[in-house]
């Protein structure tokens, strides 16, 4: 059998890609809103410099990118509309519903009560918000 020297054409056709799935977020915070006491120091922090446990809280949900000292001053600026992003992010990061309310009303209303929480919130899932989030990477680097 003689050969053509024709070489088969091949098509490259995209494969559809599946919808995106929307996750219901179903787990409930580990503490309530105003469960502040749970945590005295963290609530006398955050009472008398909110800055500071911001500052903390936005350290780990950033990964390191902003320091502690950065996110605290920008939040000297604007509390309530830049606190507001890190709940959000919390609360996908762990499946977190979003009660009592929505995170912008927790935050403009009862700010130091949210901050507690979320603080809190980390606490309780093992990241202690107050080593920031480097010293976390340290003492968790067997897991990568």
């Amino acid at each position: 059998m003689a050969s053509t020297g024709i070489m088969p054409v091949q098509f490259n056709v995209p494969m559809a890609s599946p919808a995106p799935i929307k996750v219901v977020p179903t787990g409930s915070w580990t503490t309530g809103l105003f469960d502040c006491m749970d945590d005295p120091t963290n609530a006398l922090i955050t009472a008398l410099f909110p800055c500071v446990t911001f500052g903390q809280i936005a350290d780990v949900m950033d990964n390191g990118h902003t320091t502690c000292a950065t996110s605290g001053i920008i939040y000297a600026v604007a509390p309530c509309l830049v606190s507001r992003p890190y709940r959000t992010k919390l609360r996908r990061r762990f499946g977190l519903v979003e009660a009592p309310a929505a995170d912008w009303i927790v935050h403009t209303i009862f700010e130091p009560c949210a901050l507690c929480q979320e603080f809190r919130e980390l606490n309780n899932r093992g990241i202690n918000p107050t080593l920031g989030n480097f010293f976390f990477y340290l003492a968790n680097k067997h897991c990568l």
